[in-house]
């Protein structure tokens, strides 16, 4: 990003119950990327869950870039940050 250019603002998404619609509605929300040219978006919550949403709903060409804060965010991409411990058993 060029100094002439300003910069986006980084919008933090909330997981939420990741056995409700919210992963699949935040995956085909971000999915274009349209979304990147006006902001840095960053999910609050998985990346094991986010990429088990990501292979069910058939988004394997699409992938999230994982961080573990956000001074890693890359803003071209859809970002993950891990905010919880994993689950133990299978999702």
């Amino acid at each position: 990003m060029s100094e002439l250019e300003p910069k986006k603002p980084i919008i933090g998404i909330s997981l939420g119950d990741y056995n409700g619609i919210g992963p699949e509605i935040i995956l085909k929300t971000l999915q274009n990327n349209q979304i990147n040219k006006i902001c840095t978006p960053v999910v609050y919550g998985s990346m094991r869950i986010m990429n088990r949403y990501r292979q069910a709903l058939n988004m394997q060409d699409w992938n999230l870039f994982g961080i573990q804060k956000i001074e890693q965010a890359n803003p071209k991409a859809t970002n993950v940050l891990n905010c919880w411990n994993e689950p133990q058993e299978d999702i």
